[in-house]
């Protein structure tokens, strides 16, 4: 098991990783300037949370001039909202800001093996629907809104002076996406938006950072994924006979495989919606997920 590390990933960026990146090990990324700093995501649990924080200590001062960009509503990238100063302001996308306050807890109440410790939810202050730019002093940086893909209300954070994008959970990097909540016929598109900033260094949502091949990984993947979805509605396939039916292959190599089978049935309501209905059902998806394998990290109490 790699430990978490913060690591800068170019000039005046870093990036916080927890490898492998499965279930609810996501990434987070620190952008220092001289009047502000800002932070891409919070993390899933409050030992986690709390581990980042010390460890940017030494990089920017933490009471002070913080922004934080959620890129998305799920829990594992905002959660740890709750333990940053009060003096920091939040940032999302309205959709995305919407979700967190619908959802709130459930996920925590959900999955009570994981050690989640004294979380609370923290809703957004400030809503991104398009783009803004953020001056930190002795660097600008981009918040924006490219489309949606992995949820409805995706944001990205775009460092131009090094091509630096921190693409939150639409590009993963050896990780299997995941469109529960999402589209993949959406996030082609969007990728497709991302590949036109012509970036350098990708932080992805999950898993190792990388260059522009990790955005070519997740376009084949979706390349693929649409390709067989399209043969599958043909069949009329079932979403409940997806995970058994012989000809679907799962890729290799990239943690957390079983997600392909939740994506197919997402793939499938994005191509036939008309069979498949506008969106997953939520109970069938997890049905086809099966149970979820967590990282130790999140069951073991942490004195941290």
């Amino acid at each position: 098991m790699e430990a978490a590390a913060l690591t800068q990933c170019a000039p005046g960026c870093w990036a916080f990783t927890q490898p492998p990146g499965g279930w609810f090990l996501n990434n987070a990324g620190l952008i220092p300037g001289r009047r502000r700093a800002l932070v891409v995501d919070s993390l899933a649990t409050a030992a986690l949370e709390r581990d980042f924080l010390v460890r940017t200590q030494p990089i920017i001062r933490l009471e002070t001039g913080l922004i934080v960009v959620n890129t998305h509503s799920h829990a594992d990238h905002v959660y740890g909202n709750a333990l940053l100063p009060p003096s920091a302001i939040v940032v999302a996308h309205p959709v995305a800001a919407a979700e967190i306050t619908r959802i709130g807890l459930a996920l925590a109440f959900d999955t009570p093996q994981v050690e989640w410790g004294d979380i609370a939810i923290r809703t957004p202050d400030v809503m991104v629907a398009d783009q803004i730019e953020v001056d930190l002093g002795d660097t600008t940086v981009s918040v924006l809104h490219l489309g949606p893909g992995h949820t409805r209300g995706d944001l990205v954070v775009w460092h131009e002076a090094t091509r630096t994008l921190y693409s939150g959970d639409l590009v993963m990097s050896q990780v299997t996406p995941f469109f529960l909540s999402g589209s993949p016929l959406a996030a082609r598109a969007t990728l497709e938006r991302l590949r036109s900033l012509r970036p350098v260094t990708i932080v992805p949502g999950h898993g190792v950072v990388g260059g522009p091949g990790l955005l070519e990984a997740n376009i084949t993947y979706l390349d693929e994924l649409l390709r067989t979805a399209a043969e599958l509605a043909c069949s009329s396939l079932a979403p409940h006979q997806i995970r058994s039916h012989p000809g679907i292959v799962v890729p290799s190599g990239w943690v957390d495989p079983e997600r392909h089978f939740v994506n197919l049935y997402a793939a499938l309501c994005d191509l036939s919606p008309e069979i498949y209905g506008a969106q997953v059902d939520h109970r069938v998806a997890m049905e086809l997920l099966g149970p979820m394998r967590l990282d130790p990290r999140l069951t073991v109490k942490s004195d941290l």
